[in-house]
């Protein structure tokens, strides 16, 4: 019988971090991607089809949502994010570099084997887990953390804060 092994947040955050640049060194077009989805937890599919942008007159970054939530508006953490959101935009039309592929890359880069969480395979999404459990750490009410990744129907309190990221030894 094998003994799960659930990973702390410190855990998922290094896990993130090493995913992050094995996929910056190896496969340098998606750095901007996977940087991105580190700083801002944002589903894979929500990185393509243009729904990243800067708006300029409030200077915040906007993310369209890939499911029936809200906008997402966001500070800009760093100054590399406009060249980050800049890059994305500029390489969509490049067929070569699409979310399959990107998946495909994480689960070939991802630093620890058969992550899972709940009954399914955790790839990408590691990184929505990541950056919730930070705002726990900062110690966001879920009413708060909900408004930023614009939840509507869906809560963080059933989900995120719920989830266990594990793998089995």
């Amino acid at each position: 019988m094998k003994n799960k092994i659930i990973l702390d947040n410190k855990i998922i955050d290094y896990v993130c971090q090493e995913l992050r640049d094995r996929i910056e060194k190896k496969y340098p077009p998606y750095k901007s991607y996977i940087n991105f989805i580190y700083e801002y937890g944002c589903r894979i599919n929500e990185l393509f089809d243009f729904r990243i942008s800067y708006n300029a007159e409030i200077n915040k970054v906007e993310i369209i949502p890939q499911k029936k939530n809200n906008t997402r508006i966001l500070e800009v953490t760093k100054p590399e994010v406009l060249k980050w959101i800049e890059e994305i935009n500029m390489t969509q039309p490049l067929f070569h570099l699409n979310k399959r592929n990107l998946q495909r890359i994480i689960e070939v880069e991802m630093p620890i084997n058969g992550l899972m969480c709940g009954n399914k395979k955790i790839g990408g999404h590691i990184f929505r887990h990541n950056y919730i459990k930070k705002m726990e750490e900062k110690g966001y009410s879920i009413e708060k953390m909900d408004l930023i990744m614009g939840y509507t129907t869906q809560s963080v309190a059933n989900t995120y804060a719920v989830s266990e990221i594990y793998y089995k030894n």
